[in-house]
């Protein structure tokens, strides 16, 4: 119930695996920030599959400085994992 309604981030968003279940979960909308190629295009992908892309935004850009430049409450929820190395 949480979700309902929710603008959500997803830093660091690889497929978008994470962002994707929120929006099926109620989320109102969900911004997708990564920077790899072929995670980029995994996302895109499974953003056009899912039909969502009406209640999404992708942004090819760094997700430290990305979240770095936002006012406070931009968001309601955002999730945030970053790679490994």
């Amino acid at each position: 119930p949480d979700l309902a309604g929710a603008r959500v981030l997803d830093l660091f968003a690889g497929s978008g695996a994470l962002g994707l279940e929120a929006l099926s979960r109620g989320a109102a909308r969900c911004d997708f920030v990564e920077t790899r190629p072929a995670s980029l295009h995994a996302l895109k992908a499974n953003v056009a599959a899912l039909r969502v892309r009406d209640r999404t935004r992708v942004f090819n850009r760094d997700a430290l400085p990305f979240a770095a430049a936002l006012p406070e409450g931009a968001y309601d929820l955002a999730f945030v994992d970053p790679p490994y190395e």
